[in-house]
C-alpha cells in the first residue's frame, strides 16, 4: 500500500506543472487568473462529489470497488487530453492569428523584460521562495482539512455515513463558486497585487478555522467551514497564479513544479501530523483545528512577504545575473 501510495504521489506531482504552463502557453498573462480559477474548480468539484460517490460505492460493493471506479475515468481522460490537447496554440487549428498575435504579444514582453533566466536563477528569486513557504504552511492547514473533515463529522459530531457525505460535500461545492469568483477579482481588481488576496483568504479563514472548532451544532459547524473554505480556496487559487503571471512562460513550468513541491510535501505531512495529534489526546480535534489556525495565520504573514508590487521579471532577472534586454540597450 506504501509503494503504491508513493507511486501515485510521484504520477500526481506531474499534472501542476504541465497545465499551468499550458495555461500560461495559451492565454495571455491579462486572462491567466481566470483560466487557472476555472481550472482549480476541480480541487473543489471532485472532493464534493467524492464522499456522495463514494459513500454509495462502498455501501453497495465494497471499499475495493472505490478504485476500480476511479480507475476508468481516469484513463479516459488520459486518453482524451493525448489525442486532443496540444503543446502550443500554434499547434492548434483552432486558434485564430488575432488570438496567437494577443497570447505572444504578452508573452514576449515578459520574456524580453527577463532576458535569459535559467533554474538556477529562478531558485534565487525571493518571490518563488516566499510562494514556497507560504504554499508549505497553507497547505498544512487546506490538505488537513480535506483530509479529515469527514472524519471529524463521522467521530467528533456523530453523523451517520450518509449523511457526512452529505454535509461533508457542502463546503467543497462553494468552493468550486469561488475559484471562478478568485479568478474573476485578480485579474479584475488585483492584477499588481494579488497576493493581498492571499493574506485575506488565509486571515477569514483561519478565523473560521477557529469558530468550527467550538461549533454548538454540526449545522454551525459545517457552516463555519463552508465560508473559511471559500476563502482558503481564494488564497490557493491566488497563489498558483502568481508564478505564472509572473514569470515569463520559458520557467513557468520549472517555478510551478518548485513550488508545488512545497504543497505535495505538506500534503503527506499534514495527514501524518493530524493523525498523532488526534492520537495523542483521544481524539481532540480541537486541538487540530487550533492547529489549522496557526498555519493558515502564518501563512498570511509569510504571503505578505510575495512581492509583486516591484517589476517581478526584473527580480528574476537580478537572481539569474543577468540584466533586463531593454536595459541593454544604448542611446543614440
Amino acid at each position: 500500500m506504501l509503494v503504491v501510495r508513493v507511486a501515485f504521489g510521484i504520477g500526481e506531482a506531474l499534472f501542476p506543472p504541465a497545465a499551468f504552463k499550458g495555461l500560461s502557453a495559451w492565454f495571455p498573462k491579462r486572462e491567466v487568473g481566470r483560466a487557472t480559477g476555472l481550472m482549480m474548480t476541480t480541487n473543489a468539484l471532485g472532493p464534493a462529489l467524492a464522499p456522495l460517490f463514494v459513500a454509495a460505492v462502498m455501501a453497495a460493493w465494497g471499499w475495493r470497488a472505490i478504485f476500480t471506479s476511479l480507475f476508468i475515468p481516469g484513463i479516459a481522460m488520459a486518453v482524451f487530453g493525448w489525442i486532443y490537447v496540444r503543446n502550443s496554440p500554434k499547434d492548434s487549428k483552432h486558434v485564430s492569428d488575432i488570438e496567437l498575435k494577443e497570447i505572444g504579444t504578452s508573452e514576449q514582453t515578459l520574456s524580453e523584460s527577463a532576458g535569459k533566466v535559467d533554474f538556477a536563477g529562478l531558485v534565487k528569486t525571493p518571490l518563488v521562495w516566499w510562494c514556497f513557504v507560504t504554499l508549505f504552511v497553507f497547505s498544512i492547514a487546506s490538505w488537513g482539512i480535506m483530509s479529515w473533515f469527514p472524519t471529524y463529522l463521522l467521530k467528533a459530531r456523530g453523523l451517520s455515513t450518509a449523511r457526512m457525505g452529505i454535509m461533508a460535500s457542502v463546503p467543497f461545492l462553494v468552493g468550486t463558486i469561488a475559484y471562478c469568483i478568485t479568478g474573476f477579482l485578480s485579474d479584475k481588481f488585483f492584477r499588481n497585487r494579488r497576493e493581498l488576496l492571499v493574506v485575506l483568504g488565509c486571515i477569514v479563514a483561519a478565523i473560521f478555522a477557529y469558530l468550527t472548532a467550538h461549533a454548538a451544532t454540526v449545522e454551525t459547524a459545517v457552516f463555519y467551514q463552508t465560508i473559511g473554505y471559500f476563502f482558503s480556496t481564494m488564497a490557493g487559487c491566488s497563489l498558483y497564479t502568481i508564478p505564472n503571471v509572473a514569470l515569463p512562460n520559458k520557467v513557468v513550468g520549472s517555478a510551478i513544479g518548485f513550488v508545488n513541491a512545497a504543497g505535495q510535501l505538506a500534503g503527506f505531512l499534514s495527514p501524518l501530523i493530524v493523525g498523532y495529534i488526534l492520537t495523542s489526546t483521544n481524539n481532540d480535534f480541537n486541538v487540530v483545528f487550533h492547529l489549522f489556525v496557526g498555519c493558515f495565520l502564518l501563512a498570511s504573514i509569510s504571503a505578505w512577504f510575495i512581492n509583486t508590487r516591484t517589476d517581478r521579471s526584473d527580480s528574476v532577472t537580478r537572481s539569474a545575473g543577468t540584466e533586463p534586454a531593454a536595459r541593454n540597450q544604448t542611446t543614440g
